[in-house]
Order: structure tokens, then C-alpha cells, then sequence
């Protein structure tokens, strides 16, 4: 037993938690992992009315969730229905991650894509993935026509000339953008830009390291936790803070922490397909929000199909998408069978 008294007091690394009734938000904090194990909860019989009554700010999404937001394709739609998504990815020596989000963003039902990128690297597009359009157009008024979403980041070069599209981007581009990777890295000392979008919240999907650069380092989880929120009310955009249990700050204050995934997905490209996956349900005419709680749990859900198939340690982020469309029949199976989620 621990001296309570000693200057240094151990701390139980539990290989199992149990709890009582509701995930607690300490469970959901990744520091926290090490020392919880796995957390189970207990259902001690509290009222009925206990979630409607008892007031919080904090959720968790789950298969019930994500069931009631999927919206099934009406048999008689043809591709437009869907959207035509936009994505600036890609730069000569990062194809992959252009690759991979515009794979992820078809996967995630859109209707079409257009991926710009630099000059001379669209035949990597156009050879591996010959459903995209690829374009390198650089008016962003006449690119961006028609366009239901855009996505912004993955693979993209640190350039001036990336740096000014993304505050065009911001300044007047009306519709629904995700912002990622490198375009976070340019968003950084700037984020005021996203203010004057007024009709559409701006969707950030940082990872940790990305997220401190971005509003300052934190001390633990939680002090970033509060950053997240702050900032999602400010900038009125929605944070995805990726991580174990990844977080969505949303501008009205509420959080949701993710259920899916695993530690499979700690691995090279997969926040460029939760990039896609985001910017594809945008593009069908999902809000924000609904596209957040979807797309992560989609990810980390297809995620889970991937490691049973291939192991933790042998994922890759290619196995994530081609696992999307198991997660989708879930769903959608789990959708027909309850008919009051309609």
C-alpha cells in the first residue's frame, strides 16, 4: 500500500474499471488510459428520466446516434444528389495522402470528386484512382462552382501560395470546408479568418500536436479540452480533436467523444480519410455536425472492421476504406430494423 503521506504516491494502473450507469469524462481523457484499462459500466437501475432531466454538456455517439442521423439514398437520385466535393490535397512528394482522402471521400457517398493539386502530379490521381477529377486550375471562383464541399490540407505543400488560397478560402467561400493537415499548419496566428463565415461552421480536424500549434500548448487533457470548447464557440466552428476518443467541440458548447476505433489506426494516413470521409457526407447536404458524428464514428467503426480483418498492427490506412462500405450496411441494417429512428 501507498504511503498517502510520501512525497511520490502510486497510482493504480487497473487492467479493468468498473463503473456505475454513464461513461465518466475522466474515462474519456487519453492520459487517463493508461491507469483505467477497460471501463465497464454497471446499470444500477437510475429513473428512466434521469439523461432527460440531469443536465450536461458532454456526450458520447454511439451505433443509436449515428443510426438516427444516416440518411438512406433515395432509389430514384442520380450523382448530383449527392454532391460534387472539392479537394486541394496533394504535392509532388505526398500523392498518397490526396490519394487517400479522395478515395475516403467517394467511399463516404458523394457523388463526385475534383482533386487539385500541382501541375505535372495529376497522372498519379488519374492512374490509381480513375473515378476523380483532377484539376489545376488556381481561380478559386471558378474551381469552386457548383462545388457542395471542400476540403483542404492533406498533402499540400507549406507554400505562400497555399497560405493566400486558404485565406480566400475563408474569406469567401460560403459553403461547407474542413481544414486539415497543412492547412492547419497555415490557418495557425490566423484563425480570426474563419469569422466572417457566417452561414456555414468551419470544420478542424487536429490531431494533439496540430491543436497546440494552433491555440496553444495545454498541461493535460483536460486544460485542452477547455481550449476546444472555448475556440469552438469563438471561431463558430466545429473541432474534431483527434485522439483515442476523439472529441467534437461544437460552437453551441456541447461535446461528443467517439466510441469507435481502435489503436490500429495510429498509423500513417488516417486522419487524410477522416479528412475525406467528413468532406463526402458534407457534400450529400449532411450539416456540420451530423457530417462530424457520422464521419468519426464511420472512421473508427471501419477502423474496427479493418483490425479484425488484418490485426492492429498489420492496418493500414487503405484498409480503413475499404472497410466504409461494411460500415454503411451496418448501419443501414440496424436503421431498417428500427423504424422509430426514421
Amino acid at each position: 500500500m501507498a504511503d498517502i503521506n510520501s512525497a511520490t504516491t502510486d497510482i493504480i494502473r487497473a487492467h479493468h474499471t468498473l463503473s456505475f450507469q454513464v461513461v465518466k469524462l475522466a474515462f474519456m481523457m487519453t492520459g487517463n488510459g493508461l491507469y483505467t484499462g477497460q471501463v465497464h459500466l454497471l446499470d444500477i437501475d437510475l429513473h428512466p428520466d434521469f439523461y432527460d432531466v440531469t443536465p450536461s454538456s458532454f456526450y458520447t455517439t454511439g451505433m443509436r446516434e449515428v443510426t438516427v442521423i444516416y440518411n438512406p439514398r433515395n432509389q430514384y437520385a442520380h450523382k448530383y444528389n449527392f454532391g460534387h466535393a472539392l479537394l486541394y490535397a496533394g504535392s509532388k512528394n505526398m500523392m498518397g495522402a490526396a490519394i487517400l482522402c479522395a478515395k475516403a471521400c467517394l467511399r463516404a457517398g458523394c457523388g463526385l470528386i475534383t482533386v487539385h493539386t500541382e501541375t505535372g502530379t495529376q497522372p498519379v490521381i488519374q492512374a490509381s484512382f480513375p473515378e476523380a477529377i483532377t484539376s489545376n486550375e488556381n481561380d478559386l471562383q471558378l474551381l469552386s462552382k457548383k462545388k457542395a464541399a471542400i476540403g483542404m490540407g492533406p498533402g499540400i505543400e507549406p507554400s505562400p501560395a497555399n497560405a493566400i488560397l486558404l485565406d480566400e478560402l475563408c474569406s469567401t467561400w460560403d459553403g461547407a470546408l474542413v481544414i486539415d493537415a497543412t492547412a492547419l499548419h497555415l490557418l495557425t496566428g490566423k484563425q480570426t479568418t474563419l469569422l466572417p463565415r457566417k452561414n456555414h461552421s468551419t470544420v478542424l480536424t487536429p490531431h494533439t500536436g496540430e491543436f497546440d500549434k494552433l491555440f496553444g500548448s495545454s498541461s493535460n487533457d483536460f486544460e485542452r479540452l477547455e481550449k476546444s470548447i472555448a475556440n469552438a464557440k469563438t471561431l463558430n466552428s466545429y473541432i474534431v480533436l483527434k485522439g483515442p476518443h476523439t472529441s467534437i467541440a461544437c460552437p453551441d458548447g456541447n461535446v461528443y467523444f467517439n466510441t469507435s476505433g481502435n489503436a490500429g489506426m495510429a498509423t500513417a494516413g488516417s486522419g487524410d480519410v477522416l479528412t475525406g470521409i467528413i468532406t463526402g457526407l458534407l457534400s450529400q447536404g449532411y450539416s456540420e455536425k451530423e457530417a462530424c458524428l457520422l464521419g468519426v464514428y464511420l472512421h473508427g467503426l471501419a477502423g474496427d472492421f479493418a483490425a479484425e480483418k488484418h490485426s492492429q498492427e498489420a492496418m493500414i490506412a487503405s484498409d480503413i476504406i475499404d472497410s466504409i462500405g461494411e460500415c454503411f450496411k451496418k448501419i443501414r441494417d440496424l436503421k431498417s430494423q428500427t423504424p422509430n429512428v426514421y
